[in-house]
């Protein structure tokens, strides 16, 4: 579970930059067992080239802190 460790310590990262910039989020990052799932199985998708099923996901994970990362994957 090296993979996941290293999502927590990105997420923990941006969440102190967004914090420290004054930025204003219109909704608050959310980051729960579920989502973080959500967020790997993209990963997996992305690695396995699977546009199809990155679609389907990026709107389950609206809101989560590597939501940028996981539309990043479904647009490349």
């Amino acid at each position: 579970m090296q993979f996941r460790s290293i999502l927590t310590l990105i997420a923990v990262a941006a969440s102190a930059l967004w914090g420290s910039t004054g930025t204003v989020l219109a909704q608050e990052p959310r980051s729960d067992e579920r989502t973080d799932a959500l967020v790997l199985e993209m990963h997996q998708a992305f690695r396995r080239d699977d546009t199809r099923r990155l679609t389907q996901l990026l709107p389950q994970v609206r809101g989560h802190v590597l939501e940028p990362w996981a539309a990043y994957w479904e647009l490349r």
